[in-house]
C-alpha cells in the first residue's frame, strides 16, 4: 500500500527552546484557561470509545515543570521546564496556530483515513479535522501520556472523539498500536496518509511511514480474508432468472405493505449528493411507514466494505438505494433478493453508455433520473424504457424549515444579502493551462464572460469558445484539448466568473454581502476542479463552508436574502432546501425560454421566487425586498408551501413505490 507522506510547515527559524527568555514569562501568571474543563469535558467523551486510555490519562500528575503561557500567536499552550533549566514549548513551536494553519494550508486531505506519530502542540490534529469529512478518521498515536493530558487541557475534541473521527492511541509502538486498533475495529477504513513532523529526522518520518505501509498491509490482507468469509456465508448467487424471481416473491407484498419493506443505502462515493440524496430518500420511505437502515458517512467507523457486508446479510433488505452508480459499480456483491434504484443526479459518463445487463443487476434493477434529458440519453444508449424513472429532485421539510435562531446565528449568517456556493479556481495552471497561447485564450473566455455576465448560459459554451478562437487568432487544432476547454467553460468557468462579477456589484453598491459554501467534503484541491477563493475580488465576504444541513437551515432563517447565481437554469438540491426553509431567494433569469426540469418548472417567478436580469436589476430588487420585509417573508413562505404541497421528499418515495409496483 502506498502511504503519502505530508511534511509539516513549520518554519525552520522556529527554536525548540529559547534560553534568552527570562524564567518567568510576562503572560504566563495573567493567562485565564479552562483547562481542567477542558480535559473534563474530552475524558468524558474519550471514556465511550477507550474508557481505559480516558483513565490512565485522567491519573496522571501535571508536574509544576509545565506551565500554561500565552503563545507568540497569542493562542495559549504549556512550556515545559527541561532538565538543564531551559524551557521548550509543546509541539515544539511558540506559534501553534500560525503552523498549524500553514500545515493545513499544504496538506491534501483526500478522502481516506489519516495518522500522525504524535500529537504535537494539538492544533495540527484540531486543523486538519476541520479540513476533513464526517466519514474519515484521523489517527494520533502518542507515547507520553503527559503530553496527551496537556493537549486535551488546550483544545476541544470532544465531538471529534465521540464520533470516532479522532482516534488517540498511547504507546512507544505506533505503526503496531494503529495495526491492532483496524484489526479491533473492523468498520474503520484503512489509512492511506500520514502527516508527519518536520522537528523530527527525515530518517524518523520516512521510517515510521514505512513501518505503517507494512503494518496497513497485513491489515488489508485480513481485511480480505474477513470479506471472503463473510461472503461465503451468503447464500451463492443465483442466475438471471432466479434472481428476478426472488426479487418478484420479496419485492411485491413489501410494496402492498409499506410496513413491511425494508430499504437501506449503498455508497462508495462519499460525496455531499450521494449523503444528503441517500438521508433524504430513506427519510421519505421512513415516514411513508417503511424500515430503513442508513449508512451513516459521519461516523469513520461504519464505512469499510466489511461493515457494509455485514450490515446487508443482518438487515436483508428488499430495497437498495444507489446515487449516481450501479450494483455493479460496488466492491461486493448485493443480494439476488434485492432490487436496486439507482436515484441519477450528477450521473457520470459512463451511466449513459450501452448497458451490460449482467453487470447492471439484470433487468429488475432500475434508475430514476431526476432530469428528463438524462432519461432519453440513457434510452438512446439502449437501456430498457421500462426501467427507466422520472423522479424529479425533492426537499426534507422536517429537516428544513423554520427554526429559533441565537444571537450567535444572527451574527454569522444573518447578512443583508447571502450567496451560497462553491467556487473554482480562475488560474490556468490550476487545470495544467501551461502553454502562453493557452493561458491567453483562457484569460479571453473569462472577459467574454464577464462581458456578457447578464446573458451568458452554459448551453453557449460551444459558441463562446468558438468565438474567442477567431476574435483572438488562437486555433486549439486537438479535438481532445477543444473538448477539455468546452468541459472547463460550461463546468467551471462560468459559474466561477458569473458569481465573481454580481458578488463584485453587490459590494460596490454597498449592501451587506456574505459568501459560503454548501458541500459536506472540505474544500481540498483536486487535480480536476481545484476549489479556493485565494483568486476571487469578493474572498473577504467569504465566511466559511456550511458544514451540514442544520447550518444551511439555520442561515437561509437568519439571512435577509438568498442570491442564487447560475450558467444553468437548472434547480439544485441546496437550493430546493432553501425553499423548504422559507427563504427569499433571488435567481438569475436571462429572459430565454424555460428548459424542461429548470426552476420555473417548481416555482411561480415573482410569487415564490424573485427573478433578476442583470446586475441592475438584482441591486434593485435587493433594495427593494430589503426594506419591504413583509413583502420578502411572504415570498418565502410561498416557496416553503410549494415545497410542501408539491416537492417533499415523502411524495417522491410515493410516486417511486407506486412506479415500481406497476411494473411488478
Amino acid at each position: 500500500m502506498d502511504i503519502a507522506t505530508r511534511e509539516s510547515a513549520h518554519p525552520k527559524a522556529e527554536a525548540v527552546t529559547d534560553p534568552a527568555r527570562p524564567d518567568t514569562h510576562a503572560d504566563e501568571q495573567s493567562v485565564d484557561w479552562p483547562a481542567a474543563e477542558l480535559l473534563a469535558a474530552n475524558l468524558a467523551a474519550l471514556r465511550t470509545c477507550d474508557a481505559e486510555l480516558a483513565d490512565r490519562i485522567g491519573s496522571v500528575t501535571i508536574s509544576p515543570e509545565a506551565e500554561l503561557a500565552r503563545a507568540n500567536d497569542g493562542s495559549v499552550s504549556y512550556r515545559i521546564r527541561q532538565p538543564d533549566g531551559r524551557r521548550r514549548w509543546l509541539g515544539y513551536t511558540s506559534i501553534p496556530r500560525v503552523v498549524a494553519r500553514a500545515n493545513a494550508r499544504r496538506t491534501h486531505i483526500g478522502t481516506a483515513n489519516l495518522a500522525m506519530d504524535g500529537i504535537g502542540s494539538g492544533a495540527e490534529v484540531q486543523a486538519v479535522l476541520q479540513m476533513m469529512a464526517p466519514f474519515q478518521a484521523l489517527f494520533v498515536a502518542e507515547a507520553d501520556l503527559l503530553t496527551l493530558g496537556l493537549v486535551l487541557r488546550l483544545r476541544d475534541f470532544t465531538e471529534p472523539l465521540h464520533r470516532g473521527r479522532l482516534v488517540l492511541l498511547a504507546g512507544s509502538d505506533a505503526a503496531g498500536c494503529l495495526e491492532q486498533f483496524l484489526l479491533d475495529h473492523p468498520g474503520y477504513g484503512l489509512i492511506t496518509q500520514t502527516i508527519t513532523w518536520l522537528w523530527r529526522s527525515d530518517r524518523d518520518n520516512h521510517a515510521f511511514a514505512q513501518q505503517l505501509a507494512q503494518a496497513m498491509q497485513r491489515c488489508a490482507e485480513a481485511a480480505r480474508a474477513r470479506l471472503a468469509d463473510q461472503l461465503a456465508r451468503q447464500a451463492p448467487p443465483a442466475g438471471p432468472s432466479a434472481a428476478g424471481q426472488a426479487a418478484n416473491e420479496a419485492l411485491l407484498p413489501c410494496l402492498r405493505d409499506i410496513s413491511l419493506l425494508r430499504a437501506v443505502n449503498c455508497t462508495q462515493a462519499y460525496t455531499p449528493t450521494d449523503i444528503e440524496t441517500s438521508r433524504d430518500a430513506l427519510a421519505g420511505l421512513e415516514r411513508l411507514g417503511a424500515k430503513v437502515d442508513h449508512l451513516v458517512l459521519d461516523q469513520p467507523d461504519r464505512v469499510s466494505t466489511y461493515f457494509q457486508v455485514a450490515r446487508l446479510e443482518r438487515v436483508r433488505p428488499q430495497l437498495i438505494l444507489l446515487v449516481d452508480q450501479l450494483r455493479s459499480d460496488l466492491p461486493y456483491p448485493l443480494g439476488p433478493e434485492s432490487i436496486c434504484v439507482s436515484l441519477l443526479r450528477q450521473p457520470p459518463l459512463a451511466l449513459f453508455r450501452p448497458p451490460d445487463a449482467a453487470a447492471s443487476g439484470g433487468r429488475y434493477d432500475f434508475l430514476a433520473a431526476a432530469e428528463r434529458h438524462h432519461l432519453g440519453t440513457l434510452r438512446e444508449s439502449g437501456w430498457p424504457a421500462e426501467r427507466l424513472i422520472h423522479l424529479p429532485l425533492a426537499a426534507d421539510p422536517d429537516r428544513f424549515g423554520p427554526v429559533e435562531l441565537d444571537e450567535k446565528d444572527r451574527r454569522l449568517y444573518g447578512g443583508q444579502v447571502v450567496m451560497v456556493a462553491d467556487r473554482c479556481r480562475l488560474d490556468p495552471l490550476a487545470y495544467q493551462i501551461k502553454l502562453p497561447f493557452q493561458q491567453q485564450l483562457w484569460q479571453a473566455a473569462i472577459e467574454e464572460i464577464r462581458r456578457r455576465a447578464d446573458s451568458y448560459q452554459a448551453a453557449q459554451a460551444r459558441e463562446l469558445l468558438t468565438g474567442t478562437c477567431r476574435r483572438s487568432g488562437i486555433e486549439l487544432q486537438d479535438e481532445e484539448l477543444q473538448q477539455y476547454f468546452l468541459r472547463l467553460i460550461r463546468n467551471v468557468l462560468g459559474d466561477t466568473v458569473l458569481r465573481d462579477v454580481y458578488a463584485e456589484h453587490l459590494v460596490r453598491a454597498g449592501i451587506d454581502l456574505r459568501l459560503f459554501t454548501w458541500t459536506a467534503v472540505p474544500e481540498a484541491d483536486e487535480p480536476d476542479q481545484p476549489l479556493g477563493w485565494d483568486d476571487s475580488p469578493v474572498r473577504d465576504r467569504l465566511v466559511g463552508p456550511l458544514a451540514d444541513a442544520d447550518g444551511l437551515n439555520r442561515l437561509c432563517n437568519a439571512a435577509g436574502m438568498i442570491v442564487y447565481v447560475s450558467s444553468t437554469p437548472r434547480v439544485e438540491p441546496w437550493l430546493l432546501n432553501a425553499a423548504a426553509a422559507g427563504a427569499a431567494v433571488l435567481i438569475r433569469s436571462t429572459g430565454q425560454p424555460a428548459p424542461p426540469d429548470g426552476i420555473q418548472e417548481y416555482f411561480e417567478l415573482g410569487r415564490e421566487m424573485i427573478a433578476f436580469e442583470g446586475v441592475s436589476d438584482l441591486i434593485r430588487k435587493v433594495r427593494y425586498y430589503h426594506t419591504h420585509p413583509a413583502q420578502r417573508a411572504a415570498v418565502g413562505q410561498a416557496a416553503r408551501a410549494k415545497v410542501l404541497a408539491r416537492h417533499n421528499i415523502t411524495d417522491r418515495m410515493k410516486s417511486l413505490l407506486e412506479t415500481l409496483t406497476q411494473y411488478f
